[in-house]
């Protein structure tokens, strides 16, 4: 922070680092004593292969944890803002709505997949919940079955990585809002379930065989189109880190058989997605890309990021680790791990993008689970192996910077303020078991489902609830639809505004708190009113 301000002559912008581990430190002194008998159990454990039964039942633990913690239903959603972003496509989706170029997916096409599921299944916003805690799950699950190959199923070990990568990747990251939880599936699991793919597909098949490799990328190009913004750094990840891996062990005939296999599954992949999804179109399949296009360009939620800042600690440690694995392949002896110090490294910088276009301090947490398990390497490797000891500069590098990001959140996610597991563990439990429809807003639905036609598309102007009135009515959805937050670009602001003036939207529901806000309103009139709920007619 002081470096910035004298290079720069900009005002002094203080560190995460700096505002929350320096006032910490005292603490730490008497923290450490704690902490220092899980240091000598992980080196024995590591030193002995130690394998301890009850970490089985706190895997599965974990997994229950998850699951409750991130439910939610309608008339207990604390944070609808960011929900509505994540279930808009699902509900556009359910009801038909042909994917338009006012209206596209602002996070990918993952409804599409999650379509056959909720054919199956009644369309509410528990249900849609239930399937992306189970998704994270999933994400946990594979990224364990991972770490048991990496770490020869040394479960004390990989059950305390399992741990720091749920707490600070997946539930700290939305830990500051300590008055309710901030349920912001937008990261987990819709950018975090193909990477963890990707890791358990990387681990598992460390040989090379021709129908390993073809069906990996085929799979894990289907990412493109679930997200693309994981999608693109998951096919790059896999594709540059199995190459690292066939120089690593001088097979380097495999290098074409891979280029040649990579393309051609590559190449299927989006050949059987443009046949299943195309007919959701109604022009180019290629406008799921827009809304990365937007925030690329608008960079939005982008703050300026300080060049000695925080995220530093991140990508030095990559640096290093990159570098050493290049340096190793000079050597006569190689060692089939240094490919997880390169690809873990390279997925690091990967996911690291997501933090370039949202770089608040807390979202660092977010994407730095591929760090922890690099720490992990390097500290498993360093009490395994003698020869990893001289790399102590690399070492220090690492060891320092799990210090200033672990102990920080540590101290305050483990502090009296904090609540987080019981309250919504238990939470979650209740809107399992109590779930009760009488909490609704049944006569609103009601009111509107006596005066509207089944599947008539009609216009829901609302603030963040607008897809429950979708879930819990019979009316459908105009393929001009467009909400009024997703506007982001002044053609796109144009396209709303006429949508109004000439009609498109023939009847509009709403209340009377934002009529004023609806464009055009002198061409609509008021047809029924239930409380403060409107049905708006256009008139011809």
């Amino acid at each position: 922070s002081y470096a910035g301000h004298y290079l720069s002559g900009l005002p002094r912008d203080p560190s995460y680092t700096e505002l929350v581990f320096t006032p910490s430190f005292i603490k730490l002194s008497f923290l450490s004593v704690l902490i220092l008998p899980f240091i000598v159990l992980a080196f024995k454990s590591i030193e002995n292969g130690d394998k301890y039964p009850v970490f089985k039942i706190l895997e599965f633990s974990i997994y229950v944890i998850i699951f409750f913690i991130f439910l939610v239903t309608e008339y207990s959603n604390s944070d609808k803002y960011h929900f509505s972003f994540v279930i808009d496509s699902i509900v556009f989706i359910k009801k038909g709505l042909l994917i338009s170029e006012i209206n596209v997916p602002q996070y990918g096409l993952y409804a599409l997949f999650l379509l056959p599921l909720f054919s199956i299944m009644e369309l509410s916003v528990l249900n849609v919940s239930i399937v992306l805690s189970a998704l994270n799950v999933l994400v946990i699950f594979l990224i364990y079955q991972s770490l048991k190959k990496i770490f020869d199923n040394n479960n004390y070990y990989f059950f305390f990585i399992i741990f720091s990568i749920t707490f600070m990747s997946i539930i700290s990251n939305r830990f500051f809002n300590l008055d309710d939880w901030d349920h912001y599936f937008q990261f987990s699991p819709l950018r975090t379930l193909f990477p963890a793919l990707c890791i358990y597909l990387f681990t598992k098949y460390n040989k090379f065989s021709v129908v390993s490799y073809t069906t990996s990328i085929f799979l894990l190009s289907f990412s493109l189109f679930w997200n693309f913004e994981t999608g693109f750094v998951v096919i790059l990840t896999y594709f540059i880190s199995e190459i690292y891996r066939s120089i690593l062990n001088r097979e380097y005939k495999e290098i074409y058989l891979k280029i040649i296999l990579g393309a051609l599954s590559l190449s299927l992949s989006l050949l059987v997605a443009v046949v299943i999804f195309s007919p959701y179109f109604v022009d180019s399949m290629l406008v799921f890309l827009y809304p990365v296009y937007v925030y690329a360009g608008l960079g939005l939620v982008m703050l300026p990021m300080r060049v000695f800042g925080e995220q530093l600690i991140l990508l030095i440690p990559y640096c290093i680790s990159i570098f050493s694995s290049l340096v190793v392949l000079s050597y006569r002896e190689r060692r089939q791990r240094f490919s997880y110090y390169f690809f873990f490294s390279i997925l690091g910088l990967g996911v690291f993008t997501y933090y370039l276009g949202r770089s608040v301090s807390f979202n660092l947490y977010s994407i730095f689970y591929p760090f922890i398990i690099l720490c992990s390497l390097f500290f498993y490797d360093f009490v395994r192996n003698k020869a990893l000891k001289k790399y102590l500069v690399a070492n220090l590098t690492f060891m320092i910077a799990t210090f200033f990001i672990f102990v920080p959140i540590a101290i305050s996610s483990f502090s009296p303020q904090s609540y987080l597991y019981t309250k919504h563990i238990i939470r979650g439990y209740d809107f399992i078991v109590n779930y009760d429809k009488k909490k609704l807003n049944l006569p609103y639905y009601n009111f509107i489902n006596q005066n509207t036609k089944k599947n008539e598309p009609i216009l829901v102007h609302m603030k963040q609830n607008t897809h429950e009135i979708y879930i819990n009515t019979h009316i459908s959805i105009p393929e001009k639809f467009v909400y009024e937050y997703h506007v982001l670009l002044k053609s796109q602001e144009i396209d709303y505004k006429n949508s109004f003036r000439d009609g498109l939207n023939k009847k509009i529901i709403t209340t009377e708190s934002l009529l004023e806000t609806i464009p055009h309103k002198d061409k609509y009139e008021i047809q029924k009113k239930y409380e403060q709920l409107l049905i708006l007619n256009y008139k011809e």
